[in-house]
């Protein structure tokens, strides 16, 4: 459930521009956290690795993260995209980056859909719904 969160975080933070067009009193949430982004950029692109790794079985965790590659394929996209004024100073994450730039609120948008979906329909519906699938 860990990647589900973050990339929620992760895609609000992306597509900040589209939320504060129609949500106006966001301006002020998201100027708050500007300068924490960077950080949380790097954050996510290693719980996206860790998770990609822990969903091919080359390494385990002693805690789980969520991990599934419509989780942690996301979660890496977004931690370039995010963590770019750290991780810029290394060629091949800012070639990456670069790279991703202008689908960033896609991006942005993809990590919120399949956090949600995921935590509505992968975590809370089998909970609430007994049905066998």
């Amino acid at each position: 459930m860990i990647l589900q969160i973050v990339n929620i975080g992760a895609g609000a933070l992306l597509t900040s521009t589209v939320i504060k067009k129609h949500v106006p009193s966001a301006e002020n949430f998201f100027t708050k956290v500007q300068p924490y982004e960077a950080g949380f950029g790097v954050v996510v692109l290693v719980l996206g690795v860790m998770g990609l790794l822990q969903r091919l079985g080359i390494f385990y965790f002693s805690f789980s993260l969520g991990a599934s590659f419509p989780q942690a394929l996301p979660a890496i996209a977004s931690g370039l995209l995010l963590g770019a004024p750290l991780l810029s100073r290394y060629a091949a994450f800012k070639t990456a980056s670069d790279k991703l730039q202008e689908y960033s609120t896609y991006v942005g948008m993809i990590c919120i859909l399949v956090g949600l979906g995921s935590l509505l329909f992968g975590c809370v519906s089998p909970v609430l719904c007994r049905m066998p699938f």
